[in-house]
């Protein structure tokens, strides 16, 4: 559970400082690397950036939508044009998994491990 949890900390640690960033017209950097130093040594590297990236989607298609907006040209479904929301559901943070699996051939068996968590499978 705490790699998931800490999954979220640091995607709404980044939606955070972007929020703020964009409500004060500021610029924000694409990749905070003081949040992946902070967080790559609890989740690994590849996950903080997978999350990282996660995050930026999410900004990218945001600020999309409102240059669509401005333009008047938004798809007809889009009623509502909001920044990118935190990971919460009833108002506690919401665990979300980014894991891989990685697959390794051995001599008679190949083997399935969840990279993450650590959890191997022999089939």
């Amino acid at each position: 559970m705490k790699l998931a949890e800490n999954c979220a900390k640091l995607y709404n640690e980044i939606n955070y400082e972007r929020r703020q960033a964009y409500t004060r017209y500021k610029k924000f950097s694409w990749y905070p690397k003081h949040l992946y130093r902070k967080y790559a040594p609890i989740i690994g590297s590849a996950t903080a950036q997978q999350i990282i990236n996660k995050n930026n989607d999410a900004w990218r298609s945001f600020l999309k939508l409102k240059e669509l907006e401005k333009q008047g040209k938004l798809p007809q479904h889009v009623t509502k044009v909001s920044m990118p929301r935190y990971w919460k559901t009833n108002g506690k943070r919401e665990r979300r998994d980014s894991t891989r699996l990685v697959v390794e051939e051995l001599e008679n068996s190949i083997e399935l491990k969840c990279v993450d968590l650590d959890t191997p499978l022999t089939l």
